[in-house]
């Protein structure tokens, strides 16, 4: 877990989904969980600096895709 991976992650998923999505299913999170992945290691960040704390990718990006906007 490191401080840049939580902020990358954030930073990430505001800017990639950007608010509850009408269509959000499995097969859109999992796309989505192998783009941030790619896009982390371009980085130097592991899944690990994101610190997601039991979720997995897909799991977390369904649920934010879904979350309503604060």
């Amino acid at each position: 877990m490191s401080a840049r991976g939580v902020t990358f992650l954030k930073d990430w998923t505001a800017h990639n989904l950007g608010g509850p999505e009408q269509n959000s299913d499995r097969a859109k999170a999992a796309r989505l969980a192998k783009r941030l992945v790619a896009d982390a290691a371009m980085k130097g960040i592991s899944v690990a600096d994101m610190n997601l704390e039991g979720y997995d990718i897909e799991k977390y990006l369904l649920e934010a895709m879904t979350a309503p906007i604060e």
